[in-house]
């Protein structure tokens, strides 16, 4: 079983397919097989994905925070290679602030668990013991 885990982009540009070119040139991937394993957010639809992915709504287990502080990680050092405009400063300061609300004012982490805890806890639950 092979692990899956994802890559976000977030940029300003005319067009996506600039990033996915910039992407594909950078990496051992072609456009083609990108655009058969990504999903492509633009505009309104990009800034709501990353409320949802920051504020722990579109994790594999609901209410996981590990994303934010990857958020905050690949932000610092977009900042530090002067990548950051002014709207995605903002908007990453936004998403941090909501991700805080929603930790501090909500129950959705009380029983949120890294991904790999859960499967941990599901094996012992569900696997019978062999020995």
């Amino acid at each position: 079983m092979g692990s899956i885990s994802r890559t976000e982009v977030y940029g300003f540009v005319h067009h996506p397919y600039e990033l996915i070119k910039l992407l594909c040139e950078n990496s051992n991937g072609s456009v083609e097989e990108f655009q058969q394993s990504a999903y492509i957010y633009k505009n309104e639809e990009a800034v709501n994905h990353m409320f949802r992915v920051g504020t722990g709504l579109d994790s594999q287990i609901l209410g996981d925070f590990e994303i934010i502080s990857q958020i905050k990680i690949a932000f610092y050092h977009s900042k530090q290679e002067g990548l950051v405009n002014t709207f995605l400063d903002r908007l990453v300061n936004a998403v941090i602030q909501a991700s805080k609300k929603v930790k501090t004012e909500t129950k959705i982490s009380s029983g949120a668990t890294s991904v790999s805890f859960a499967s941990v806890q599901y094996i012992i639950r569900n696997v019978a013991d062999t020995t």
